[in-house]
């Protein structure tokens, strides 16, 4: 192998390492719960992507469902949802929670951890 293969070889494989590390790094810190949305939170341990619970909420036509970029823009804080009764049901169906168990603001995790400490405290 020539040296400028060699070179180009070296930097290739340098380019895919920091790539793996910028990924790596991302994967890690949105793996850390009190750092997530609480719309995150909840859909994650309901086993849910972004795309499948958007899948599971129709549209207020009733025609089509949301799109993985409504929940994102949700669990970013981008804007705040506006739901109709049979939205929420389907929302609370798919999360598998009441809705009193959903919290007010679904881009905050700091309501979600209050309401777990105090679950944990009162039994």
């Amino acid at each position: 192998m020539s040296t400028k293969a060699s070179i180009l070889a070296f930097s290739g494989l340098c380019q895919a390492c920091l790539l793996l590390f910028v990924i790596m790094a991302r994967k890690k810190r949105a793996e850390n719960p009190e750092d997530m949305p609480a719309l995150q939170v909840l859909r994650e341990a309901a086993g849910l992507t972004q795309a499948q619970l958007a899948s599971r909420i129709p549209d207020k036509s009733r025609k089509k469902t949301l799109s993985r970029q409504v929940i994102s823009g949700w669990e970013r804080g981008e804007y705040e949802p506006e739901l109709t009764i049979r939205q929420v049901k389907a929302l609370c169906r798919a999360l598998g929670k009441s809705l009193e168990e959903l919290p007010d603001d679904f881009c905050s995790r700091s309501q979600l951890l209050t309401e777990d400490q105090s679950l944990t405290t009162n039994t």
